[in-house]
């Protein structure tokens, strides 16, 4: 008896570690022993975002990569969605070189690490998300990424390895230049501008600037070329951007090629190999020190991959090699961040075989560096009143002996007034500073314990002081070598402005209505005293010489009011750099024509940035910007950074022309509301290869008015970017884009990460005419539930290898209601592109897509990617589509699982082909809503799976035995009729079709707010009707009557007669009388809305349609390969036949590209 309860006992033991083992199994989202592609990587941050989505939030970098591919940052936090006071930002960022691979592994494991042990409870984990905002970036270079694997994949002896996958888990990549770079071929690590340039300069000057370099930051990318002669990369711009906007304290960059961790400088002074220590050389050590100490082998002090050996794992960057360029001292100089370099490994690109045992190596250090974020001290800086205080001066003293030693690099306040000095243990003096304030100075003593939540709070209250005039000249006058009173200079002398020669600016408390000696300085600050500017303030200012000063910049304290013309008549030369910086402006305009006739020649750029706007509301009045003489390759950039409440544009306010090669740029960020007016931006017209670029950011909500863009005009080869991004509500009013002509251009209309439905009006665009390669691109990024509503894409011509595109990504419900885009006119290789990525429902109506020209081998695309959920396709769904001379209707589905297709089963089709893979029984699901009236087509070698006896179960009744024999696998057409039969019984249809329902899930469909009515689409087996009983009864009278009278007058004649007036009458009570949306259903036997009735104003003959054959074909086909969908303007992105010849009978074909079962679709034939 005991031995059988022992035995019982090791049963229980096994089975239990059995389902323990499978639960470990199906808990890992992230392949452990293999390398994860683009979308691949994409996919896994969605999916720990999806089962995480409390802690943790994904966004995009505003700008894409060079082959369009998303920069991807998923955060972790217990409030991931916003900067918390007094909390601490880190990230970690990888695969910066494409080809240097490990850290991009890791950082995805590490995200899903993070989120699986707070869901498991994990002590350590949980306090670390709750008391710190952590970002990843796993690749900063998905395109050299891509590069580096197809290289490889192209070099290996063909059938070595099975696919790209196999090949990237057992053999990895080796070449250690091909990928590196990016898709331009430059290097992103040797791209970024050089600020230890400056800091070397610097250094050598009293009271000189360590910090915050954003103004040389901004030279350097205006310069237009790195230390190497690059071009600046849009990957690094961006990243840069990223840097200097955000609260980051702590960061690492992950590398490969060998096994340390590396601190700055990674130049010094003369560019030569020596050791370049920062102010902070001791922290960085420490900082170092605390992922080599807890890596399970960096810290050896054997030689890790056979080159260099590194005392503890760590080392100085230039004393291993001189670096121009870095990311790691731009972190440094430009920011508040500190960041590391890490280096992970000996290779670059290991097979995905060995990343397990990478993980297990640097697991520890991952966390123990996010821990490193607690050092030192944090607080909040504020005023008498609790106001916080943003961008006041940190500045460190160490205690040494009886001596202070100043740490010659301060840190800031942030916009919410809290502040974070990481510092070494030891006793400091910390003296806090901001203008218009009392300094103050603290002491304390830093004191870190391993893993402490919290660095130690030192909070500052600072007492106002009022300073006049006097007191700057004074305060000048003793830290000048120079003449205070600005020597040879009367105007400046009379109004009592002091000059520093040595920092090259000038302070003054009135305005001198000239400066000819402006030239021999970079600045001119003007405090709260000069706050009224009249017209042309400055045209008699000389502000650039002819060799020296190409760069100017005048700063205002506070500005209470600008007069038209303010800044007129100023005039810039070629190659100039004038910046207008106002820190404070309390009027409640931008008046008409303030930089009314001011001449930028050729090269040259005005950027203006105001600050801080304090009232409720500004309004931008008509014709702001007009006026303005913009030369070959100028630039005019106008900024608003932060604004109380409201930004209002008056009608006209945008009104300009953009010159040949010229730019413009409009910025609006931190505010509540935007209204933008009726007509808004009328009448712009952009020159050859000019460019315009309009975005807002960070807002509640917005509307924009009727017509706002209309009348828009481009010529050869401009360009139109216009951006909404992070924000919640977006109203549109008819008509946005209206009259527009495009010739060799591009318009992109983008919004970003918006919180709430969109709905968009009839004719949004409308009247657009699209003329030889010109591109037309709607975007949505991160939004919620998408409605386009009757003609929201209205009466548009495209000629010429032009593009339409309506690109959703990572968006919910997506409707197309009836007649959304209609009347498109396509010819000569052009392209109409839906695509939808990341999403869950596509819906189209009846008569969604109406009207459409594809004339001379062009194309209409509509894709469905990465997404799950109902795609509806009602009958007529593609009304009216004419294809001529080669041209295509494709639809693709791609990459997409747990999706149902649903045909309305009054739907007419040609043809449907399943031309990719085998069909087997477990396909029978997939199919049975393939109405049995369409003739499907399989490959010959398929198997007679019950699939295929249910597809053929009622064609074979119907269709001539040659059509059939045509269609059929060869195993089919071989069988007689009774073992047809007989298989047919034995497949239990019925129970099976049952069974396959029962499966199909309810769905619930929001028809978005806004100027839409709030309507739900409940998608079931249960058909709701909203008809009251009345109607009901009206309808089934009218019936009755109808039939009796079709069977009293038995001629044909007066039958279709009578038939035509009582279609006409149900159409009228149907559309005019209820005009309620159609009833979708995850039962595609369930009679849907009928789809017979014809619109009054479509010249559509409904009855014409219905003897008529639509000659379309469908074709499931899981090895097309996708095209990508994202416009360039140098190339086409589509292939067309070549054969234009008349065609009476084109198939338009449909091609269903997809594999419901698999996430991602892995394939030999083609790079993934």
């Amino acid at each position: 008896m005991i031995s059988i309860l022992n035995l019982f006992q090791k049963l229980i033991l096994i089975t239990s570690l059995l389902v323990f083992c499978l639960c470990e199994n199906q808990n890992k989202i992230i392949d452990y022993d293999n390398h994860h592609n683009t979308d691949e990587m994409l996919a896994a941050l969605n999916y720990v975002h999806a089962t995480c989505p409390d802690i943790t939030y994904l966004y995009d970098l505003p700008l894409r990569t060079n082959e369009d591919r998303p920069l991807r940052v998923i955060v972790f936090s217990d409030h991931p969605k916003h900067h918390e006071i007094l909390e601490p930002e880190f990230k970690y960022v990888a695969n910066m070189h494409g080809n240097e691979v490990v850290g991009r592994e890791l950082l995805l494991k590490l995200a899903e690490y993070l989120c699986q042990e707070y869901n498991n409870g994990n002590k350590e984990i949980k306090k670390l998300i709750e008391n710190t905002r952590i970002h990843l970036l796993p690749s900063m270079n998905p395109d050299g990424w891509e590069h580096a694997v197809q290289n490889t994949w192209n070099n290996t002896i063909p059938g070595k390895y099975e696919n790209v996958s196999t090949m990237m888990r057992e053999y990895g990549a080796t070449d250690w230049l091909v990928g590196r770079s990016n898709a331009n071929d430059v290097d992103l690590n040797r791209n970024f501008p050089n600020l230890d340039e400056f800091i070397y300069k610097y250094n050598h000057l009293a009271n000189h600037k360590n910090n915050h370099l954003d103004i040389e930051t901004f030279q350097e990318l205006i310069s237009g070329k790195d230390c190497h002669s690059k071009p600046y990369q849009v990957e690094t711009v961006i990243v840069a951007f990223w840097i200097m906007q955000n609260r980051f304290v702590l960061s690492a960059n992950l590398h490969n090629g060998d096994l340390v961790a590396n601190y700055p400088y990674d130049d010094s002074e003369y560019h030569t190999q020596m050791y370049s220590k920062t102010p902070d050389d001791t922290l960085f050590r420490q900082l170092a020190e605390s992922y080599s100490y807890t890596h399970l082998s960096m810290r050896s002090q054997k030689k890790p991959c056979s080159t260099d050996v590194f005392e503890n794992g760590i080392t100085n960057g230039a004393a291993w090699y001189p670096v121009c360029g870095g990311m790691q001292d731009f972190n440094y100089l430009a920011s508040n961040c500190y960041e590391l370099t890490l280096e992970l490994g000996c290779k670059k690109f290991p097979p995905g075989k060995e990343l397990i045992s990478l993980w297990n190596h640097n697991q520890g250090s991952l966390v123990n560096l996010i821990w490193q974020t607690h050092l030192g001290i944090k607080g909040l800086i504020q005023n008498e009143d609790g106001k916080m205080i943003f961008n006041a001066t940190i500045k460190v003293y160490q205690a040494e002996g009886d001596n202070w030693k100043y740490i010659d690099h301060d840190v800031t306040s942030n916009i919410g007034g809290d502040y974070y000095r990481l510092l070494v243990d030891g006793s400091y003096a910390v003296e806090v500073s901001h203008p218009g304030f009392k300094s103050q100075t603290q002491y304390v003593d830093v004191n870190y314990k391993s893993q402490q939540t919290d660095a130690q709070r030192l909070d500052f209250i600072l007492e106002s002081v009022s300073i006049t005039w006097w007191s700057w000249g004074l305060i000048f006058i003793c830290i000048s070598n120079t003449n205070a009173f600005c020597p040879n200079d009367e105007d400046l002398q009379q109004h009592h402005c002091t000059c520093n020669i040595i920092h090259s600016y000038i302070q003054c408390s009135s305005l001198p209505k000239q400066c000819r000696t402006c030239y021999l300085y970079n600045t001119i600050f003007f405090d709260e005293y000069v706050n009224i500017l009249s017209a042309e303030s400055f045209r008699y200012y000389d502000l650039f010489d002819y060799d020296s000063n190409r760069s100017f910049t005048i700063q205002f304290a506070q500005l209470n009011k600008l007069s038209s013309n303010a800044f007129s008549k100023i005039d810039m030369d070629t190659d100039r750099t004038l910046s207008i910086k106002i820190a404070k402006y309390t009027s409640s305009i931008i008046p008409a024509r303030l930089f009314d006739e001011i001449e930028i020649q050729s090269r040259s750029k005005l950027n203006i940035e105001i600050f801080n706007v304090t009232l409720s509301l500004l309004v931008i009045e008509s014709y702001a910007f007009h006026g303005i003489k913009l030369g070959f390759e100028s630039i005019f950039r106008f900024s608003i950074l932060s604004m109380k409440d409201t930004i209002e544009f008056q009608a006209n306010a945008g009104s300009f022309y953009i010159p040949a090669y010229s730019t413009m740029e409009f910025y609006f960020s931190n505010f509540i509301y935007a209204s933008l007016n009726d007509h808004s931006f009328n009448h712009i017209t952009q020159a050859h290869s000019s460019n315009l670029q309009i975005n807002f950011n960070y807002f509640h909500s917005a509307s924009i008015g009727y017509a706002s863009f209309y009348e828009y005009h481009q010529l050869d080869e401009s360009q139109f970017h216009l951006i909404f991004s992070n924000f919640q509500d977006l109203t549109i009013e008819p008509k946005l884009f209206h009259t527009v002509t495009q010739l060799k251009s591009s318009i992109i209309f983008s919004l970003y990460n918006i919180t709430n439905d969109l709905c968009l009006p009839s004719e949004t665009f409308s009247q657009i005419k699209q003329d030889f390669n010109s591109t037309f691109q709607f975007e949505i990024d991160y939004g919620k539930d998408v409605l386009f509503t009757p003609k929201t894409f209205f009466n548009i011509s495209q000629f010429a290898q032009s593009k339409l595109s309506i690109i959703l990504r990572n968006s919910y419900d997506v409707y197309f209601m009836n007649q959304s885009i209609k009347n498109i006119h396509q010819q000569e290789q052009s392209l109409l592109d839906i695509w939808i990525k990341y999403g869950r429902n596509l819906i189209f109506q009846e008569n969604s897509i109406q009207n459409i020209d594809i004339q001379h081998s062009s194309i209409m695309r509509i894709g469905y990617q990465y997404s799950y959920g109902i795609l509806q396709m009602d009958l007529n769904a593609f009304a009216n589509i004419n294809e001529g001379r080669g041209g295509e209707l494709l639809f693709q589905i791609l990459n997409s699982s747990d999706f149902s297709l649903r045909f309305n089963q009054s739907i007419i089709l040609e043809q449907l082909e399943i031309v990719d893979r085998i069909l087997t029984d477990q396909d029978l699901c997939r199919i049975i809503d393939i109405p049995s009236h369409i003739p499907v087509k399989l490959l010959n070698e398929n198997l007679c799976s019950c699939s295929v006896f249910y597809l053929y179960r009622h064609l074979r009744h119907s269709l001539n035995p040659l059509v059939l024999k045509d269609l059929t696998p060869l195993c089919y057409f071989n069988l007689p009729l009774n073992e047809i039969e007989q298989e047919e019984n034995k497949c239990l249809f019925d129970k099976q079709i049952s069974y396959c329902h029962q499966m199909q899930k309810q769905s619930n469909i929001e028809i978005p707010n806004g100027k839409c009515s709030k309507k739900s689409l409940v998608i079931s087996n249960t058909q709701h009707n909203s008809v009251s009983y009345l109607s009901l009864i009206s309808i089934f009278i009218c019936i009755i009557f109808g039939l009796l009278s079709i069977y009293i007058l038995k001629k044909r004649q007066r039958y279709l007669f009578i038939s035509n007036i009582f279609n006409k009458f149900s159409f009228y009570y149907h559309h005019h009388h209820h005009q309620k949306l159609p009833l979708f259903t995850d039962d595609s036997y369930q009679q849907l809305t009928s789809m017979n009735e014809n619109n009054s104003d479509d010249n559509f003959n409904q009855e014409d349609l219905s003897n008529k054959m639509m000659q379309i074909v469908m074709k499931y086909d899981s090895t097309t390969k996708q095209t990508q969908p994202f416009i360039q303007t140098d190339k086409s992105d589509f292939i067309v036949s070549n054969y234009i010849e008349n065609q009476q009978n084109e198939h338009t074909t449909l091609k269903l590209n997809t594999n419901p079962f698999k996430i991602i679709q892995k394939s030999h034939h083609h790079y993934p």
